[in-house]
């Protein structure tokens, strides 16, 4: 069968279901795997694909960190947080979104070396992004990690090859292949406060030329937390997954993959509170008052009065757990149901009836590889992912009865949700990496769609529902073509090597808005240019290691500011201008360059494996808000106008060291190990949050808050950025011992420890330090396993926190949305293989 179809298909006519497939195919790569050591002598082979082709992690001249199956099985990785622990310079937490800090999963910001928090970093305007098979999802949403043949992690501007939002690196994870025999797999475990993960997959052929994957997963958890007012739990998730996926290898020379996953995502409440507010006003009689519990603890004077200062308590007060979670009649017929025919992009009644998450995704993709006889490879990749978030939050974070005012707290609840998508099709050609000079040419185009994310609220405070108008119906697009390419050339065969690459894209963005109090909407659009190259060079010490050093420019996407500066009339755009001369429609583009050197590879014959390197780089033009007060309209008329404008003001220098190791130190006995020292020094800034917390100089001339000389420059210069630790390192020891014939037993931990990190720019809140322990101990005979594990065995409360300036009815304040993390739990796991 297969000599038919070879004999029957010429090279042109294979050429041509490549460029069809280029066009209207459902794409996407997976070309990464380890070869395990059969004796347990050597570690793991690892070869990555991080420069569009099978390389050795030992020799890529990157920063990268790369987890196989065997090591995501092996330490029970569930999530993006879990692979962020045991990555040296990234960091994420599911702490952000729309200013309010949900600790949910409905957005994940992404930080590398210490980039992230600065400036809006989720969905099109985000600077790091996740990849499935090559291809980026918009929101970085992933079903499972338990499918995965490895998870890449690059750290440093990736656009070379992975082209938009990758500007400070990107996440790559890389699906299992179906296998041309028979194997099979199911796994489950079971835990305190049931905590359930199941799951399996079957591979196998159907014909000689194709073979077949399939696998499912359903993962739940119970939330640990309860509100102090309701006793409801808060902090739950669940998740179920199916994919598929068809591998088909019709010719020697062709190759063609599909394949599809369903998610759905349920969760309940996000588990956190807010400490802070206008509550702690020293007096010359008593200038130092007791805080009073969730409230502040100092007082600069700001335009928002106290705040929280220092590291936020390590250990939750039960009775600060607190929401207004109920929904009664009025809640779901006026924000869920729409009894008012409010016009909204989709009908949340279809998707939640709760408080908590609803998620719906579905990502489809297909890759086409041709191999020609002269070692070239022509390969077309296509992908497509849609996604339907919808939330229902309480804007409080706090319920019942305020602990600090002892006010009865009114319900202000918010239905977020929304359907994005993405579209991205790259055609590329790889020359034979077995001559001297090499190269690879391609181009790609990405299409993003994500509207707003506001549907309707609810709230006594207002009369009941919410319409937020038009203005809910709003959307973001961005278009972007690209061209690509590197050229590779030994000028030591086989030891000395030049890497010259680089991406040239268009990225044309576009908006659709409604004005507050507006008529029409607004449609700004702009296509932003740049080039982000990347030179190295590298010297293979041995074959199995290297040293090297690069540079490499990454470019943020530009976007537009709101609806007030996009319809400010001539004379309150000259008065905006005047005070503030970058301000404008549109956004500028953030770049940062960055300078790299490292070593890495393997050593001991197999035994251990290690790579260091350090950095520096200059973060420029980062994507800043600042405030000014205006004149609304001509004199006579005073009436006062504030605008926000964001503005590319932000400058940061950037370095670190990043080292990861592994080795077999005696037989059965492997020791591990990550560091990561990230320091960041803002260099210029206007920092939003610091006029709110300090006091502004006497007398404040009109636009001072973002003149030199005001509290919002001078604060945050030489600070470190928000949102990411200086310090994180793990420590890792696995054990295993042959107990009698075909039987194995073993036991292992791993020590994950977080530093402490900043809420804000001003560098006055900050998280402290999160030290977590997780062990396992099991036997194994063949394929089957029983093993018992401890997540977080010392029972870890250090929680992730972000700067928040609306409080509980909506009330203006300094506070801090403390997210709470997962507390211990104990289980066991059973898993077999064929």
């Amino acid at each position: 069968m297969r000599q038919m179809i070879a004999a029957s298909l010429s090279s042109s006519a294979l050429t041509a279901i490549v460029l069809a497939s280029a066009l209207g195919a459902i794409a996407a790569p997976a070309h990464a795997q380890a070869a395990n050591s059969s004796d347990g002598t050597k570690l793991d082979e690892i070869v990555v694909t991080a420069r569009k082709r099978t390389e050795s992690i030992d020799t890529v001249p990157l920063a990268i960190t790369a987890m196989t199956s065997a090591k995501i099985e092996e330490r029970n990785l569930k999530s993006i947080e879990d692979v962020a622990s045991f990555s040296p310079g990234f960091f994420t937490q599911q702490s952000t979104g729309s200013g309010f800090g949900r600790n949910d999963r409905s957005f994940r910001q992404l930080t590398f070396r210490g980039v992230g928090a600065i400036s809006t970093n989720i969905g099109i305007r985000a600077g790091g992004v996740a990849f499935v098979d090559g291809a980026p999802v918009l929101n970085s949403s992933l079903a499972n990690l338990q499918d995965l043949d490895r998870v890449e992690v690059l750290k440093g501007p990736q656009a070379a090859y992975f082209g938009r939002s990758t500007f400070i690196g990107a996440v790559n994870y890389i699906t299992k292949d179906p296998t041309d025999h028979w194997t099979g797999r199911a796994s489950a475990e079971y835990g305190e406060g049931n905590l359930v993960d199941t799951s399996g997959a079957v591979s196998g052929p159907l014909t000689d030329w194709a073979s077949f994957r399939v696998s499912g997963r359903y993962y739940s958890k119970d939330g640990q937390y309860r509100t102090a007012n309701e006793q409801r739990q808060v902090g739950g998730q669940s998740t179920k997954s199916i994919s598929g996926t068809l591998l088909m290898k019709p010719t020697d020379n062709l190759k063609i993959r599909t394949a599809a996953t369903y998610f759905v995502d349920a969760d309940q409440p996000p588990a956190q509170y807010i400490i802070g507010g206008r509550n702690y006003n020293p007096t010359a009689a008593n200038p130092n008052p007791t805080p009073v519990l969730g409230g502040s603890n100092c007082n600069f004077g700001g335009s928002l009065g106290a705040y929280y200062c220092g590291v936020v308590p390590q250990k939750p007060d039960p009775r600060l757990i607190s929401a207004n979670l109920t929904v009664p009649p009025a809640l779901y017929n006026g924000a869920i149901a729409n009894a008012s025919n409010i016009p909204e992009p989709l009908n949340a009644a279809n998707y939640i009836s709760d408080y908590g998450l609803k998620r719906h995704a579905l990502q489809l993709s297909n890759r086409i590889d041709y191999t020609f006889d002269a070692g070239m490879t022509l390969t077309a990749v296509t992908a497509y992912h849609k996604e339907t978030i919808v939330t229902l939050t309480d804007f409080n974070n706090r319920g019942g009865v305020d602990p600090v005012t002892g006010a009865t707290i009114s319900t202000v609840a918010t239905v977020f949700g929304y359907t994005d998508h993405d579209f991205s099709q790259e055609l590329r050609l790889v020359s034979s990496q077995s001559s001297r000079f090499r190269w690879v040419v391609g181009g790609n185009y990405l299409s993003m769609f994500q509207p707003s994310s506001y549907l309707i609220g609810y709230s006594p405070l207002f009369g009941g529902a919410i319409n937020f108008g038009n203005a809910q119906v709003g959307y973001d697009k961005a278009k972007t073509p690209s061209a690509f390419g590197g050229l590779y050339f030994d000028i030591i065969p086989k030891r000395l090597t030049l890497s010259v690459e680089g991406r040239y894209q268009w990225d044309k963005v576009s908006g659709h808005y409604f004005p507050t109090g507006g008529t029409a909407y607004v449609d700004p659009s702009k296509t932003f240019k740049s080039f982000s190259p990347r030179v190295s060079l590298d010297y293979k010490l041995t074959p199995t290691s290297t040293i090297y050093a690069l540079y490499s420019r990454g470019t943020k996407p530009g976007g537009f500011n709101g609806t007030s500066i996009l319809t400010a009339s001539a004379f309150q755009l000259a008065q905006l201008i005047a005070a503030v001369p970058t301000a404008s429609g549109s956004i500028a583009q953030e770049t940062i360059d960055n300078y790299e050197a490292g070593i890495k590879g393997s050593f001991l014959n197999g035994r251990l494996r290690l790579a260091l390197d350090g950095y520096i780089g200059r973060y420029k033009g980062a994507q800043v808000p600042v405030t000014v007060t205006i004149q609304k309209n001509p004199s006579p008329d005073l009436t006062p106008l504030t605008l926000s404008p964001v503005i590319n003001i932000g400058n940061v220098d950037l370095k670190g060291v990043e080292f990861e190791a592994e080795a077999i130190v005696l037989p059965g006995l492997r020791l591990g190990g990550t560091f990561a020292y990230t320091d960041t020094k803002i260099t210029q800034y206007a920092c939003a949050e610091c006029s709110n917390i300090y006091a502004q100089p006497a007398p404040i001339p009109q636009g001072a808050s973002i003149l030199p000389g005001s509290v919002n420059y001078t604060v945050p210069i030489g600070k470190r950025l928000p949102g990411a630790p200086k310090f994180t390192y793990t420590l890792s020891a696995n054990y295993e011992h042959r107990i009698n014939s075909g039987v194995t037993g073993y036991i292992g931990g791993d020590y994950i420890y977080r530093g402490n990190y900043f809420a804000d720019a001003a560098n006055v809140a900050s998280s402290g330090a999160s030290k977590i322990f997780n062990a396992r101990l099991g036997i194994r005979k063949g394929d089957y396993s029983l093993e018992l594990f401890a997540r977080n065995l010392f029972n870890n409360q250090s929680p992730n926190i972000t700067y928040s300036s609306s409080g509980p009815s909506l009330a203006s304040g300094n506070y801090l949305v403390v997210a709470l993390p997962d507390l211990r739990r104990i289980g066991v796991r059973v898993s077999a293989a064929f």
